[in-house]
């Protein structure tokens, strides 16, 4: 009886040396396995992130862009035009023979703007005019609502000008495209005073002639028809007007007339 622990521990001595060298068997087997590099992954491809997606049978609501705003359309500027009434010489659609109380000579080449010759004026009384008038004879018509405006050089000859001492003066007719003397088509309603003149004279001043002019100089002259708010309604231009004023007599001179057209 003796005998029989020794034999238990015999074989639980056994035992547990067979348990340690079957542990011990995988650790050896390691030691012979070639360490692999970790896999990476291509630069073309790269992770997606999954797009939500709501389950069949739900409703949802419709996605819709964002309105661009519109940039308001911009006028397209019209191209303008200039018409010649005298430049070198008086143009075949227009006469000066309606003029009073001044003198002038369309072939003055001492004091010119550009070209050769200008025109020279002289003044013979208080408010004379110098006056273009359309002949009848004429082959153009000057549409007032294509007319924008009058433009000249202005010369102060050798007393120099005061922006008092002219005033332009653009007239029209609503029956007649050239000038006809006594046209009595075009009416000013609600007139009280009768003896102003019908159409508007403007002074230098009123034309951006903000100084007196020294003698002997140059400048522009531009007379727009719109900014002459009190003048009548017409159809056609008929006639352009320079008057002096009272006391003045020049001279003066002028070069380059012409209307300035759509």
């Amino acid at each position: 009886m003796r005998s029989r622990p020794r034999y238990i521990a015999s074989i639980m001595l056994v035992c547990t040396s067979a348990v340690l060298a079957a542990c011990g068997t995988p650790a050896q087997a390691d030691q012979n396995v070639a360490t692999l590099p970790t896999p990476t992954v291509a630069g073309l491809f790269h992770p997606v992130t999954p797009t939500s997606v709501a389950p069949i049978g739900t409703q949802t609501e419709p996605t819709h862009p964002v309105p661009t705003a519109v940039p308001a359309a911009t006028a397209t500027p019209q191209p303008l035009k200039e018409l010649p009434i005298y430049d070198e010489q008086l143009r075949k659609n227009w006469s000066l023979a309606n003029s009073d109380g001044m003198t002038f000579a369309l072939d003055e080449a001492h004091v010119v703007s550009s070209g050769k010759v200008a025109a020279k004026i002289t003044p013979t009384k208080d408010f004379g005019m110098l006056f273009f008038t359309v002949r009848k004879q004429s082959n153009e018509e000057y549409l007032r609502k294509q007319v924008l405006g009058v433009k000249f050089w202005l010369n102060s000859g050798p007393n120099g000008i005061r922006t008092s001492d002219l005033a332009v003066t653009v007239v029209g007719s609503n029956d007649f495209p050239y000038w006809v003397n006594d046209d009595t088509s075009v009416k000013v309603t609600g007139r009280v005073t009768q003896d102003l003149p019908l159409f508007s004279e403007t002074r230098l001043y009123f034309l951006g002639i903000n100084r007196d002019i020294e003698p002997n100089t140059w400048v522009e002259v531009d007379l727009w028809l719109d900014d002459n708010q009190y003048d009548p309604d017409y159809t056609y231009v008929t006639g352009i007007y320079i008057k002096n004023d009272k006391g003045f007599r020049g001279p003066f001179y002028i070069d380059r007339v012409s209307l300035i057209t759509l």
